[in-house]
C-alpha cells in the first residue's frame, strides 16, 4: 500500500512539473496598450478646420450681402410697378422683369447656400480623415493597440430621466489616466503638418 501511495504522489508531482514547464514555455500575451482621444477637442484646435470655417464664414457673409442687394432691387421694382397703370405696356414689361429678377434671386440663394453647405461638409470630413490617419500613424510609431473616443458628458443638461439615461449610456470611457490622453498630441501633430504644407488645404 505504501508503494502505491508513493507512486501516486510521484505521478502527481511529475504531472505538475510538466504543466508548469508547458506554461513557462508557452508565449505570454503582451498587454494591450490603449489611448484615448477627444475628437471634438482635437478637431476644434486643428488650424486647417479653423481656417476653413473662417473662409466659409466670409463667403457666407458675402453671399448674404449679395442676396440682400438683389432682394432690395426686387423691392424697388415692385414699388415702381405700383406707380404704373396695370395692363399698360410699361407695366407688363416691368412686371416680367420683376419676375425674372425674383426667379434669379431664388436660384442664386439656393445654389450658393448648397455650395457653402457642401464645402462645410467636405471640409469637415477631410479634417476628420486627417485626424484618423494621424491617429493610425501615431499608433504604428508608439505601439498603441487601441484608441477610444472620449468627450464631455454634460449630465446637468438632462431635463428628465430619459435624457439622463441617454447621456449616461453615451459615455464610452468611464475612467482614463491623463497620461494616455493623446488629444493635444494629435492636434499638435496635425497643425505641424498643416503649417509645413505651406499653403492652406481645401
Amino acid at each position: 500500500m505504501k508503494t502505491k501511495h508513493w507512486i501516486g504522489v510521484l505521478s502527481v508531482v511529475v504531472l505538475a512539473a510538466v504543466l508548469v514547464g508547458a506554461n513557462e514555455s508557452a508565449p505570454r500575451a503582451e498587454p494591450v496598450r490603449a489611448a484615448v482621444c477627444d475628437i471634438h477637442q482635437a478637431m476644434t484646435t486643428y488650424k486647417r478646420l479653423i481656417d476653413l470655417r473662417d473662409r466659409l464664414d466670409k463667403q457666407d457673409k458675402s453671399f448674404k450681402e449679395e442676396g440682400k442687394r438683389r432682394a432690395d432691387l426686387v423691392e424697388q421694382m415692385l414699388k415702381q410697378l405700383g406707380d404704373l397703370k396695370k395692363g399698360s405696356s410699361d407695366y407688363q414689361k416691368l412686371d416680367q422683369e420683376t419676375w425674372d429678377k425674383m426667379y434669379q434671386l431664388r436660384v442664386y440663394q439656393e445654389v450658393e447656400q448648397n455650395k457653402l453647405d457642401r464645402q462645410r461638409r467636405d471640409g469637415l470630413q477631410a479634417c476628420y480623415e486627417d485626424l484618423l490617419a494621424e491617429i493610425s500613424l501615431y499608433c504604428q510609431e508608439t505601439g498603441v493597440d487601441l484608441v477610444e473616443y472620449i468627450g464631455p458628458v454634460p449630465l446637468d443638461s438632462a431635463r428628465n430621466v430619459q435624457e439622463l439615461e441617454s447621456l449616461i449610456n453615451s459615455r464610452r470611457v468611464l475612467f482614463h489616466s491623463s497620461k494616455i490622453d493623446i488629444s493635444d498630441t494629435m492636434a499638435a501633430r496635425l497643425n505641424a503638418k498643416y503649417k509645413a504644407a505651406g499653403a492652406p488645404l481645401k
